[in-house]
């Protein structure tokens, strides 16, 4: 019989945890209340928040992008594309894209392969090379700029668009009693678009209004 596709199987998989999970609860519930659920330390919802967070499938995400970017909500969708025993392989998948509640947004990918090119034995189990690969992107609308040094304030603020892609590779080789060999190589891609502000005022301009401002201040 075929095989059905990956992203399908973790899908309907995901919905099956989680429908166990939500009658878990339920039941639980009907047991012995919220009293009860306390009282063994909410194990049921416990499993329920996992499941909708974490593993296979489709997921929904929150959390900040950068500092001051606001509250962003998105999606990730993990999969399993190939495992096998013998040899013993892996390889795994992961899609998320985030928006914020101020405009910013970041998409990325990262791709998981364990291969069983050789095995090192450590402490009863074995480890085997491993890689991993991976495309980020932000696109970060505002951005603020103070000027460069300690002697800035808030009114030497400047903004500027920013938008980043970053491609990290990293393959680790593990040897034995614990010891892994590693490396990584970045590529990074960067443009920025400053404001009218920005362009038209330089660090040393900003820095001699700083200490006007702070000069007038003192004698005040």
């Amino acid at each position: 019989m075929a095989q059905s596709n990956p992203i399908t199987r973790d899908l309907r998989t995901e919905f099956r945890d989680l429908y166990f999970d939500f009658c878990r609860v339920k039941e639980d519930y009907k047991d012995g209340g919220f009293g009860g659920m306390f009282e063994r330390q909410l194990g049921t919802v416990q499993d329920l928040i996992v499941d909708l967070f974490t593993g296979r499938g489709l997921h929904p995400t929150i959390g900040q992008i950068v500092p001051d970017s606001g509250i962003a909500f998105g999606a990730a969708l993990n999969n399993e594309w190939h495992v096998s025993e013998a040899p013993h392989s892996r390889f795994t998948t992961s899609v998320e894209g985030r928006g914020s509640t101020n405009g910013f947004w970041a998409a990325g990918a990262v791709s998981h392969v364990q291969l069983d090119w050789y095995r090192a034995h450590d402490v009863g189990s074995f480890r085997m090379p491993q890689a991993t690969v991976a495309v980020k992107y932000f696109d970060l609308p505002e951005m603020s700029f103070f000027g460069l040094g300690n002697q800035t304030s808030l009114n030497d603020r400047s903004s500027y668009k920013l938008t980043e892609t970053v491609v990290p590779i990293t393959v680790d080789f593990p040897v034995a009693y614990g010891l892994t060999l590693s490396g990584q190589v970045t590529g990074l891609y960067m443009t920025s678009d400053p404001s009218a502000a920005f362009r038209t005022r330089s660090p040393r301009q900003r820095r001699r209004a700083s200490s006007r401002r702070r000069g007038t201040s003192s004698r005040d």
